[in-house]
């Protein structure tokens, strides 16, 4: 980066900070000592505008720190998403109360006499135990469930992707119209 040092008779010569402590000329002949690196900070930028405080980035005020965060939420919604949505899929949803009742009756039907007669003792021993909801069925409610949150994160993702986009489009105007006055001649 460049920076600028004025001679005393009012030139301004483009310096850089490798030459930090040499002396150079100046077109009027005289010599002038550059700073050490350390006081290179104080002197100006070339080609930044003295009358210009605003910062040079649009990322700069509230434009990064939302992006940032807008950003971060889309990730994070979307991560969850995907991974919500293949915990969904892994589980086999195709099982269902008439399955279970066709492989019952098949189990059944493939009992003798004899095997008959010891799941009916079965049933007299211990009775039919406390009614519980069948397996697949709690199987089936975490996959819908697990569904449920996909969309949900999905949708949230969506939101702060859009969000984010906006910001970016904000600062990319902000940046056109940053340059278009630039180069407008201050006269007009």
């Amino acid at each position: 980066m460049d920076h600028l040092i004025t001679c005393s008779c009012g030139i301004e010569l483009k310096v850089s900070r490798s030459q930090a402590g040499q002396t150079i000329e100046c077109e009027c002949g005289k010599t002038i000592d550059l700073p050490t690196f350390r006081a290179f900070a104080d002197l100006p930028v070339a080609g930044e505008s003295k009358a210009s405080s605003e910062p040079v980035s649009p990322w700069h005020g509230w434009r990064g720190p939302m992006m940032a965060l807008f950003s971060a939420v889309f990730f994070i919604a979307g991560g969850m998403s995907l991974w919500f949505l293949l915990q969904s899929n892994a589980v086999n949803t195709s099982y269902t109360h008439e399955s279970e009742i066709a492989a019952g009756n098949e189990l059944l039907e493939n009992y003798g006499p004899y095997e008959l007669s010891l799941v009916w003792n079965d049933y007299e021993s211990y009775g039919l135990g406390r009614k519980a909801r069948p397996g697949f069925y709690l199987w089936n409610e975490f996959a819908k469930g697990r569904r449920s949150l996909s969309t949900t994160c999905g949708i949230v993702a969506g939101v702060f992707g859009v969000l984010a986009l906006g910001v970016w489009l904000s600062a990319r105007a902000h940046a056109a119209s940053r340059r278009s006055s630039a180069a407008e001649p201050s006269g007009a």
